[in-house]
């Protein structure tokens, strides 16, 4: 694998717009790219943007992916906690996680196990955490029949 390296050639390249940061690394589920400047999430197909979402505050850890009930959903966290249906830029579920006006989450929301994992540095007093939100069933089905009937 190694060899073949050096015949690697750029397919495509995406450059945010009007910013000069990006606090993120894109990622990748199924055919798309997510991709978040500060205050955006762009869902890119071979560099097109297929669509764009703006955030409330600036996006500070990667977008992850997972599927639920067959439906792909997106995990990113501004200000909150949120759940959006990835392939139809429409945000389902949000939750703030800490209310001192300055905490802030640190990396990327994941779900697993039915939980989701948000990384939070808290001010007072001074600590990193990981929030564990139960996603409980009830909200998982009521996720589940919102999605099913959006489809």
């Amino acid at each position: 694998m190694a060899g073949n390296a050096g015949r690697l050639r750029l397919k495509w390249a995406f450059g945010l717009q009007n910013t000069d940061t990006s606090y993120t690394q894109p990622t990748a589920a199924g055919d798309r790219c997510s991709s978040p400047a500060p205050t955006d999430i762009y869902s890119l197909d071979a560099g097109t943007t297929v669509w764009t979402f703006k955030t409330e505050e600036f996006v500070r850890g990667s977008v992850s992916s997972a599927a639920v009930n067959q439906r792909l959903l997106a995990f990113f966290g501004d200000v909150g906690a949120n759940i959006m249906r990835s392939m139809h830029r429409e945000l389902i579920w949000k939750v703030h996680v800490e209310d001192h006006p300055l905490a802030q989450i640190t990396g990327a929301v994941t779900f697993y196990g039915e939980r989701l994992y948000v990384p939070l540095r808290e001010p007072n007093p001074p600590r990193h955490s990981v929030e564990s939100i139960r996603a409980v069933r009830q909200l998982m089905s009521q996720l589940s029949a919102s999605i099913i009937e959006g489809s």
